[in-house]
C-alpha cells in the first residue's frame, strides 16, 4: 500500500503497528539489536504521520511510546545513556499531552511511566536523589489521577506500594 500511496495515513499507522509488534517479538526472542532497528523504524513512521497531521495527538502520542520502547530496548543492552536521552524526549511528549487534557487519564498514565522509566536509569546509576524524584513525581501522577476519579489499573495500584516504600526508603 505504501508504495502506492505514500502518504496515505491509515497504511502508514498500520505499517507502524506492525513494527511495533516486530520489534515486541523480537524483544521476546531476545534479539534486542533488530528490536531496536523495528522501533526506531516505527518512530520515524510517527514522524511522518505527524508531518501530515501536526495537531494529532495520538500520533504525537505515539512518538512519545516509540521512544519508550527505544529506550527499554538500550537500557537492556546497557546503554544507560542513550536510554536516558530516549526517555527524556518521552517525557517532554507525555508532559505536553498531559498538560493538554489533564483528564485523560492514558496520557497521565504516560507522564507515569516517563517517570518510572527514568527513575529505573537513576537507580542503575546510582542516583537515588533522581530516583526519588522521578518516583515521587510517579506516586503524585498516580495519586492525582485518582483523586480526580482517573481510572487506574490494578497491576499500577499493585505496584505503587513497592515504589511507595522504595522512594521513604531511599530518602532515609
Amino acid at each position: 500500500m505504501l508504495e502506492l500511496e505514500p502518504e496515505w495515513p491509515a497504511a502508514l499507522d498500520g505499517n507502524r503497528w506492525f513494527l511495533i509488534a516486530q520489534g515486541d517479538l523480537a524483544v521476546v526472542r531476545g534479539r534486542l539489536p533488530d528490536a531496536g532497528r523495528d522501533f526506531v523504524q516505527a518512530k520515524g513512521l510517527a514522524e511522518r504521520l505527524i508531518g501530515l497531521e501536526p495537531d494529532n495527538r495520538d500520533w504525537q502520542r505515539n512518538i512519545g511510546l516509540c521512544l519508550e520502547r527505544i529506550g527499554d530496548t538500550k537500557a537492556a543492552q546497557g546503554d544507560l545513556a542513550g536510554a536516558l536521552a530516549d526517555y527524556g524526549q518521552s517525557l517532554a511528549t507525555a508532559e505536553r499531552l498531559a498538560a493538554a487534557d489533564p483528564s485523560n487519564a492514558d496520557w497521565q498514565r504516560d507522564l507515569a511511566v516517563s517517570h518510572y522509566k527514568l527513575g529505573g536509569i537513576a537507580d542503575r546509576q546510582g542516583r537515588e536523589d533522581l530516583l526519588r524524584q522521578h518516583w515521587g513525581e510517579m506516586l503524585a501522577i498516580f495519586a492525582a489521577m485518582q483523586q480526580r476519579g482517573l481510572h487506574v489499573s490494578p497491576e499500577d495500584l499493585a505496584g505503587l506500594e513497592a515504589i511507595r516504600a522504595r522512594v521513604q526508603g531511599a530518602a532515609r
